[in-house]
């Protein structure tokens, strides 16, 4: 599923570009749509713990503008692609700075925008983001890759996340999450991910040896391999340096 961002104080135009990338067959149960119709509006009420794909931003708008906008959004979500729309502004410098892949006018033909629709949809289909992890760590909202996260544990509420690059000390524990660890492997497991025990599953990136009971990480850290788990585990290991080196 894509979560796209439409963001213009025009919402005719917002039905339009809706319309536009609905046209491509892939996109028809694939998608889902939030819009704003204005950038205090995007800023405000978007949700910082959800992944976004693309955003499809106008330049003009009534109070706060395009560049402004975008510059406040990319500190957030620095990996979603961006394009700029607008029906009497022209890229400058400025425009640049906060890296969009298009910038469409709105002048153009529907020829021409269908055109430049397919080949933003095709690029958000190649670049499509690694799921990130939302937490929590001091009260601040944290977004962690895949690569961060040595494994993650079971606590009383949802989940308990230690990083890569920590000494195994409470330090190490640095963000909660309200997902149970269930649901996150059901994301994670095509991304290195297996389960070596009920109460948590390990990035098989950060093993750096394994016996049929316990397993070592990268940072030294050591957890035992539940009996129940030891040949699903291993297998998923295998797989994993398997494809690794293939």
């Amino acid at each position: 599923m894509y979560n796209i961002i439409l963001c213009d104080d025009d919402p005719v135009f917002i039905g339009y570009m809706k319309t536009m990338i609905l046209d491509e067959k892939s996109m028809k149960n694939n998608s889902t749509f939030f819009e704003f119709h204005s950038g205090e509006e995007l800023l405000e009420k978007l949700d910082r713990k959800k992944e976004y794909h693309l955003l499809i931003l106008d330049m003009q708008m009534r109070m706060l503008g395009g560049h402004e906008v975008a510059k406040r959004f990319r500190k957030e979500f620095p990996d979603v692609i961006l394009v700029f729309c607008s029906g009497v502004c022209k890229p400058t410098v400025e425009s640049f700075e906060v890296t969009p892949f298009r910038y469409l006018l709105k002048e153009y033909t529907k020829e021409r925008l269908q055109q430049e629709i397919e080949v933003i949809l095709q690029q958000m289909k190649s670049k499509r983001t690694i799921p990130l992890l939302a937490g929590y760590s001091h009260n601040h909202i944290v977004k962690l890759k895949p690569d961060d996260i040595l494994y993650i544990a079971v606590a009383k509420r949802g989940s308990t996340v230690y990083l890569y690059g920590r000494s195994d000390s409470h330090d190490n524990i640095v963000v909660s999450c309200r997902e149970k660890v269930s649901e996150l492997y059901n994301t994670y497991q095509e991304h290195g991910f297996g389960y070596a025990h009920n109460s948590y599953i390990v990035n098989l990136k950060y093993i750096t040896k394994i016996t049929s009971t316990e397993l070592e990480l990268i940072n030294g850290t050591r957890l035992s391999i539940a009996r129940s788990k030891v040949k699903e585990f291993r297998t998923a290991f295998i797989d994993y340096m398997s494809n690794k080196y293939n």
